[in-house]
């Protein structure tokens, strides 16, 4: 059997990588449209695992047109990026008899979907920070990171309200399995379309694959760890120290250092970026005529990408001009139907996204006007 492992800069899939190296990968794919610090950090870990790396090349208006394409894939039902079409369009699909990624494989290890209130529990405090808790009323806070959080306002009332009775149902039956980490797991269990596992679901369909985030002994582990153990990464760090070993060495193309440092130094690093004004070089690459691409990682800028892009200008062209677009303001407030019209670059490119999405699925697959 050929199998293939998508590698990134990052530490989760050449966590997949060192694991599976024994039983034989044929080769190690990253996404590329510009080549940037994560595609020669991934040759670099290539290199050290011994294993050849590819470059999977993708036009440069390969995510200008990606939401029509995977819209047309998967409906609307988590969100529009199947961004596996790069490996069918230049042809990998076929050459290999699964594909393994590492995509959240280390999300359940650490806070990443852990509620701000829990965290800000969790963190210790300056004795500043201290005293003014104690003189200061403490604003509750909401979980970052999710789509609810960012578009429940662009709701109108009638609809929110269900949203929101079927947001209480849904946590009461996950709070009777995960007492202390409903409001957690509510986000992703079984799966859910606040969080990034669209794209996995989506590259599902596409060709023969499989994602560490789904085996059933990372979530056994999981389901028995503390907050205080996934806190900071604590667990997450340890468990990619062993399992990558020499792996590790290589840097992080997220953070521009070793892999094995923790967050301690991490912030030191970043600190020192915007102390010296080189953060916006540290993120970004020189310009170019597709300014969503101008990046280091191996995504797209969505921001950019909503604002600049012909082919997002072109959906909500479609969208807009369209008599199906009553189906979409039944739902949406005031200002969501502003966002939709007049994307800015304070909004939420994710919320915007959804939105579009859903109007395409309409316009698409159901006929309103009968």
């Amino acid at each position: 059997m050929r199998t293939a492992v998508t590698l990134s800069g990052g530490r989760d899939s050449r966590t997949v990588l060192a694991l599976l190296r024994d039983y034989g990968v044929a080769a190690a794919l990253t996404f590329c449209t510009r080549e940037n610090r994560e595609t020669a950090v991934a040759k670099q870990v290539a290199d050290a695992a011994k294993i050849p790396h590819v470059l999977v090349r993708r036009d440069p208006h390969f995510y200008g047109k990606l939401l029509e394409r995977t819209t047309s894939l998967i409906g609307s039902e988590v969100r529009g990026v199947a961004h596996g079409y790069a490996i069918v369009d230049v042809g990998l699909a076929d050459k290999f008899d699964v594909i393994v990624g590492g995509y959240l494989s280390d999300t359940l290890l650490k806070d990443h979907f852990m509620p701000l209130t829990q965290l800000n529990r969790l963190r210790k405090k300056s004795v500043r920070e201290r005293v003014l808790a104690l003189v200061r009323p403490q604003t509750p806070q909401i979980a970052s990171g999710t789509r609810w959080a960012a578009s429940e306002d662009l709701l109108c009332p009638s609809i929110r309200d269900q949203v929101l009775a079927r947001r209480r149902d849904r946590r009461a039956r996950i709070a009777e399995i995960r007492p202390e980490s409903a409001d957690e797991w509510q986000g992703f269990w079984p799966v859910s379309r606040q969080h990034d596992v669209g794209s996995a679901w989506a590259n599902n369909r596409l060709f023969a694959s499989d994602e560490l985030f789904y085996f059933r002994k990372v979530v056994e582990v999981a389901v028995r760890l503390s907050p205080s153990d996934r806190f900071a990464g604590s667990v997450a760090h340890e468990t990619f120290n062993r399992l990558c070993g020499p792996l590790n060495a290589v840097i992080n193309a997220n953070t521009g250092i070793a892999a094995s440092a923790d967050d301690t130094e991490e912030g030191k690093f970043f600190k020192n970026l915007r102390r010296t004004g080189r953060l916006d070089e540290f993120r970004n690459l020189t310009p170019s005529d597709t300014p969503w691409n101008d990046v280091q990682h191996s995504w797209a800028d969505p921001v950019k990408l909503l604002l600049h892009s012909p082919d997002w200008q072109r959906y909500r062209e479609l969208v807009l001009h369209s008599p199906e677009l009553d189906a979409l303001r039944s739902i949406l407030s005031p200002a969501a139907q502003d966002m939709l019209a007049h994307f800015k670059s304070n909004y939420d490119p994710r919320v915007a996204m959804a939105m579009l999405q859903m109007g395409l699925h309409i316009k698409h697959n159901l006929n309103w006007r009968c």
